[in-house]
């Protein structure tokens, strides 16, 4: 079993969240970045959704975040949620159909600004479709949608650290493997996208705390020593602090692996690593952004089989 009492757990605290506004307003692109990724988070009533851009030295910014039907309050947890996705007359495939089509258009269909005035628009927008519930309605509307060049089904893969990471896979046709991801072919045809969870967990947890900047710094929209962007930002800042890694040993390799708090939602922490995923498959390196000096000292993991899931 992991050590769940390792001292070298690495455990986010919301105010190291809230404290990387970068001064500029929702759906602003600050004006080194060069690329606009998003991700869904595919759930029962909601479709939680957040959208990134990207400087080419791996510097990202949370430029809008929300959900989907949009609750009209920052501060929601899903057990909560009584405003939902599904239509009436309609089944949950056709409700959640309708649902990812209207949000899509508004997040693809939208131009985004950059500080120079040059308008931008999501490149790449993964879908979560690990869910066996709504995973072949998630496939199916990715490829049939009008903007299926743009979205692509993403599944995670909590990747321990005694199996090979899809960096070391010998690549064959029909695949394009990142440094943390491999994209396939379904048996429909469809391309996928494969995510290690527990890698780009450990890589967005040292952008949250590298300063702002620094290379690679991750920083979200709002204007900086103000009372009211803390309070839009506070359920956001307590779902990307809702996990916490510990650091295993297998195969010659450290991984962090993450697990959830109890009684926490994490659901814009998935969207948050889900557009770091996006933009690496659209060409942005993370190369060697991922060690920290808790991974030097592990605990042993046995081994087994990894686990299938969401973005766990």
């Amino acid at each position: 079993p992991l050590d769940e009492t390792s001292s070298d757990q690495i455990r986010l605290e919301p105010h190291e969240v809230i404290a990387k506004v970068s001064g500029l307003p929702r759906y602003a692109v600050p004006q080194e970045c060069t690329r606009v990724v998003a991700y869904i988070d595919v759930q029962a009533k909601l479709l939680p959704y957040a959208v990134m851009a990207f400087a080419d030295d791996g510097t990202g910014h949370v430029i809008d975040y929300g959900t989907y039907p949009d609750l009209r309050t920052w501060d929601w947890t899903l057990a909560d949620v009584s405003k939902t996705y599904q239509t009436a007359g309609m089944g949950f495939e056709g409700s959640l159909t309708l649902a990812l089509d209207t949000l899509t258009q508004q997040l693809i269909g939208r131009k985004y600004l950059r500080e120079d005035g040059t308008e931008m628009q999501i490149e790449r927008c993964l879908v979560d479709a690990a869910w066996g519930v709504s995973s072949s309605t998630v496939v199916t509307y990715c490829s049939r949608s009008q903007w299926s060049t743009v979205l692509m089904p993403s599944f995670g893969r909590s990747i321990t650290a005694d199996k090979r990471p899809y960096s070391e896979y010998r690549k064959v046709a029909g695949q394009t493997i990142g440094d943390f991801w491999i994209v396939t072919r379904n048996r429909q045809n469809v391309r996928v996208i494969e995510i290690d969870t527990n890698f780009v967990k450990t890589l967005v947890s040292m952008r949250i705390r590298t300063a702002i900047g620094d290379r690679g710094s991750l920083q979200l929209w709002g204007k900086q020593h103000d009372v009211s962007t803390n309070a839009i930002h506070r359920n956001f800042s307590q779902q990307m602090t809702s996990e916490y890694g510990i650091p295993t040993a297998g195969r010659d390799r450290t991984v962090n692996v993450w697990r959830l708090l109890p009684g926490r939602d994490n659901h814009y922490w998935d969207c948050v690593c889900g557009c770091y995923a996006a933009a690496s498959e659209r060409g942005l390196s993370y190369a060697g952004q991922t060690k920290t000096k808790a991974e030097k000292r592990a605990v042993s993991l046995p081994r087994s089989g990894s686990r299938r899931g969401r973005m766990e």
